[in-house]
């Protein structure tokens, strides 16, 4: 029997999903229908491409994108890696052409969101080397929402945790 081959079957990019928020190492997974041709199967983000090695099947990694990514099961990803990878909303594309050179085949996962840099609070009031008395009112700005109970107000004298409290999330506050 003669079979004829003219297009090549889409790829699956399971990770990143669209509007995915995720940080580093970036997990990716996806699935290729058939025998890549060389060179052909990459994963894009941003200014970074990643060959994928010449494999069929599924796979998924973890990369770090700011230095060489992690060895898949199919062999070695090849990064293209001009500057690191800035916290960003990026769209994330798998694409390859099948053994035969039928057309290219890509997949898109749009607005992924790479937030690996917690960015600094501000505490307004109490300011430092001044002398309060009770009740103090504690003013503080957090300029992205933060995750349950990482919010905390640390007092310390010469290094020396004296207490520590844990406040709710919010994104700016005072109490």
């Amino acid at each position: 029997a003669v079979s004829l081959d003219t297009f090549t079957r889409a790829p699956e990019l399971t990770l990143p999903s669209s509007n995915l928020r995720t940080k580093y190492p970036i997990t990716f997974s996806y699935n290729l229908p058939e025998l890549p041709a060389t060179d052909t199967a990459k994963i894009k983000i941003g200014s970074v491409t990643l060959l994928l090695p010449t494999a069929q099947g599924s796979a998924s990694f973890g990369a770090n994108l700011l230095s060489d990514p992690a060895p898949s099961s199919g062999g070695k990803i090849q990064s293209t890696i001009g500057t690191p990878l800035a916290d960003g909303t990026y769209n994330v594309t798998l694409e390859y052409k099948d053994s035969l050179g039928n057309d290219l085949q890509t997949v898109v996962s749009y607005d992924v969101v790479v937030d690996s840099v917690t960015e600094r609070p501000t505490l307004s009031s109490p300011t430092g080397s001044q002398v309060y008395k009770a009740p103090i009112t504690f003013t503080y700005s957090l300029p992205e929402t933060s995750e349950a109970n990482s919010v905390k107000l640390v007092f310390r004298e010469d290094e020396t945790t004296l207490l520590t409290l844990t406040l709710a999330p919010a994104q700016g506050t005072s109490f």
